[in-house]
């Protein structure tokens, strides 16, 4: 898991310790547990276990868990001579696990919450040497049942709206003067892109000279990039390589290509340092074209599995007590 390098090993052995253990017990560190400062802590001790502990319950539901202690213990059969298993009387063995936790935010995902800390609380861990660095940046995240079905909806309608735009069923035309001159650019180059395999002769990308353009053009600075002649491209390769400026001129290229070149092929170009991220066109039949949009589809799927394993976190550690 990338909030926490050791939780996926760490989960793996608290779930084998669960199903051979014979009881468990577990602790919590909050972020504060009373926030109403009128209760009477003496009083509030007068009553009965039942109305102390919903008192508690709700107070402490405005706070976050900082770190969850988890204890399981197992019967072991004693050893004998020369470490034997037999002869020994029966030993009760304990495994802690310990996990720190705290709510994080990851892209648009609803999981960016309001964290409230008590004071006493605070001062209690930090005299006591908790960690808060830890919980902090490596903190496991907790994704309740609401929120993990409201991102599971939001990442199908992406998909359903991705099928739509590939399928041409729907089409997104440039209103601003920059996105119609820079799309026009892009559908010459399909064009020449297109004659060049048709020849045998295709070219490769080359990348674009914003710089350059801007010296040419001032009023143009930061607004689109003018795409290089298809002479400047790289060679060898039925493939150009453009570069939008933003998410909206790549879904012009989408769109373009989906419509207008059905026997291209428009894809993200996988650079990590790549900002914005250039955009790869490339000639390809029909049914290779199909498999890689089903192939896309299929990635993003997984991807998105990984991530909600991350982002439930905690969850999985109570639902797996």
């Amino acid at each position: 898991s990338p909030l926490i390098p050791s939780f996926a090993q760490e989960f793996k052995s608290l779930r084998d310790e669960l199903e051979r253990c014979e009881f468990v017990a577990f602790d919590l560190e909050m972020s504060g547990l009373n926030n109403d400062p009128t209760t009477n802590q003496r009083i509030l001790g007068l009553e009965p276990p039942w109305s102390r502990y919903q008192h508690y319950r709700k107070t402490a539901s405005d706070f976050v868990t900082l770190q969850l202690g988890i204890c399981t213990f197992s019967t072991e059969a004693g050893e004998g001579k020369e470490g034997k298993q037999s002869g020994g009387p029966p030993y009760l063995s304990a495994r802690p696990f310990s996990f720190h936790c705290f709510p994080g935010r990851q892209g648009r995902d609803p999981g960016d919450r309001v964290v409230s800390f008590q004071a006493s609380s605070t001062r209690f861990l930090s005299e006591h040497k908790f960690n808060f660095n830890k919980a902090l940046i490596n903190g496991l995240n907790m994704m309740t049942y609401e929120e993990e079905n409201h991102m599971i909806r939001d990442h199908e309608d992406k998909l359903k709206r991705i099928d739509e735009s590939t399928s041409g069923s729907s089409r997104v035309l440039p209103t601003k003067h920059w996105d119609i001159t820079w799309l026009a650019q892009v559908k010459k180059l399909c064009q020449g892109l297109l004659e060049r395999s048709q020849k045998g002769t295709a070219e490769a990308p080359k990348d674009t000279k914003s710089e350059e353009n801007a010296k040419k053009n001032p009023d143009s600075a930061g607004k689109f990039e003018t795409i290089e002649s298809e002479e400047d491209c790289l060679k060898a390769q039925d493939c150009l390589r453009l570069t939008p400026k933003n998410g909206f001129q790549r879904k012009l290229v989408y769109d373009l290509i989906c419509h207008e070149f059905p026997t291209l092929h428009a894809k993200k170009a996988e650079i990590k340092d790549n900002k914005p991220p250039a955009m790869l066109v490339f000639v390809m039949t029909k049914e290779e074209i199909e498999a890689a949009r089903a192939q896309a589809i299929t990635k993003k799927r997984q991807k998105f599995a990984e991530e909600m394993a991350d982002r439930i976190g905690l969850r999985a550690v109570l639902e797996a007590i």
